[in-house]
């Protein structure tokens, strides 16, 4: 069975700053900017190598359930 992922107090950055090849790094970093314009939410980490925009999903899950 697959381990369910937990939030941590790790930096996303400082994940980022982790990837070796460049262009996904700067590629990672341009997603972020604008997933954090589009949901005016910050990343957070989750597990080792994750990380969501998880306020966003917990608004709309709070707004409509499913």
């Amino acid at each position: 069975m697959t381990e369910l992922k937990k939030r941590n107090d790790g930096s996303v950055r400082v994940f980022l700053d982790t990837i070796a090849d460049l262009q996904k790094r700067q590629d990672s970093l341009a997603l972020i900017e604008i997933m954090s314009d589009v949901t005016m939410c910050e990343p957070e980490m989750w597990g080792a190598s994750n990380y969501w925009f998880w306020s966003l999903l917990v608004q709309i899950q709070e707004e409509q359930p499913f």
